[in-house]
């Protein structure tokens, strides 16, 4: 059985530089999902993009507070 949705974040972040800012905390922080874990994880998949690069991002997250994500260069 798929997972239920909870809320779907679309955000803009630089390419291994996302950090737990004023956009990014509140709107996956309201969802339950751990800021510190996502920035970690975003980081480390944007790792082979160039630092900086703008990433159009849509974090899907979900009831039991997991997440994926998709991050496009822009």
């Amino acid at each position: 059985m798929a997972k239920k949705v909870q809320g779907i974040v679309s955000i803009v972040l630089e390419a291994g530089r996302a950090e737990a800012n004023e956009a990014l905390g509140p709107a996956l922080g309201t969802l339950g999902v751990n800021v510190g874990a996502f920035v970690q994880d975003f980081n480390a998949a944007t790792a082979s993009v160039p630092m900086g690069t703008p990433m159009q991002t849509t974090i899907t997250v979900y009831e039991d507070k997991s997440y994926n994500f998709v991050a496009v260069p822009q």
